[in-house]
């Protein structure tokens, strides 16, 4: 909490006693209870001048969406963590929040100084999606998705078509073939 958006928030809503009470980790959330809102602090490095990593920028976020669920939380405003004095590529930190937070109805708001984004947070889009951060969800995700399943049974089918389009990798996620010889690309569910 020593730079960036984490020291105007200790500025402006104090806390600091309360949330190292807490004792969290890397890839854990702190908690600021106020009267009309709850403050969350996403824990993604050790010490304030190190950079985080993708992966645990992964972690927090999976640990955010447990915290917002058990707070029924509705509505989340975030910056464009990671993003700033950590370099991080917001690309990616969008595509992990939207797949972290896919199928959930929490209503997220990205701020940007000076003015304000509104993202929707509810689907993933086809395409360069690349899930670097978390195969298990990925594989759960492609699993309820109905496209995906219809796509592994043809292929345990051995349908032709279906084979020279598809794949799953060794970990069992599915794949489509590129056509063109490029990279070939992750299957992501749809809403």
């Amino acid at each position: 909490m020593g730079e960036g958006i984490a020291k105007v928030f200790k500025q402006k809503f104090g806390g600091k006693a309360e949330l190292k009470l807490q004792r969290r980790n890397v890839g854990e959330v702190a908690k600021l209870s106020l009267p009309k809102r709850n403050i969350y602090y996403l824990i993604t490095k050790k010490y304030y001048y190190e950079k985080p990593t993708y992966a645990d920028v992964w972690e927090t976020f999976k640990e955010l969406r447990r915290t917002c669920q058990e707070d029924k939380v509705k509505k989340l405003a975030l910056p464009k963590l990671g993003c700033g004095l950590d370099r991080l590529k917001w690309e990616d930190i969008l595509t992990m929040l939207n797949f972290v937070f896919f199928e959930c109805d929490i209503e997220i708001i990205i701020y940007v100084l000076p003015e304000q984004h509104v993202v929707k947070v509810a689907t993933l889009e086809a395409g360069n999606f690349e899930p670097i951060w978390d195969k298990e969800a990925l594989r759960k995700a492609q699993k309820r998705d109905e496209f995906c399943e219809d796509i592994r049974t043809r292929l345990k089918e051995k349908e032709p078509d279906v084979e020279s389009a598809y794949y799953e990798d060794k970990t069992k996620v599915l794949y489509r073939i590129d056509d063109e010889g490029m990279e070939d690309k992750v299957i992501a569910p749809k809403a």
